[in-house]
């Protein structure tokens, strides 16, 4: 009886250093994974901030062109009304009968 006891502490004790192993291999694991993970995540956050700073010259060329068009386009449109204006006071007679 005492044979068979020693018997099974001594697997118990090989299934004991078995689990442990695993254990450790699954934390090794688990580290090289998280370790990979914040790589990862700094790369995009990286990237992120790369098109955001893209994105956001893009706009404010977008923005710049867009003022400039929008001032020509309000020059003519003012270069036109003196001009009318102009003609009105030179001949009055002509527009109002």
């Amino acid at each position: 009886m005492i044979h068979l006891l020693d018997a099974a502490n001594d697997t118990l004790k090989k299934v004991q250093n078995i689990a442990d192993k695993s254990l450790d291999e699954m934390q090794m694991y688990l580290e090289q994974c998280k370790t990979d993970l914040n790589s990862h995540i700094d790369i995009c956050k990286q990237k992120l901030d790369d098109h955001t700073a893209k994105c956001t010259t893009d706009i404010d060329e977008h923005a710049i062109e867009t003022l400039e068009s929008t001032y020509e386009q309000s020059s003519k449109g003012i270069s036109y009304f003196v001009f009318a204006v102009s003609s009105l006071l030179i001949t009055p007679n002509a527009y109002f009968g």
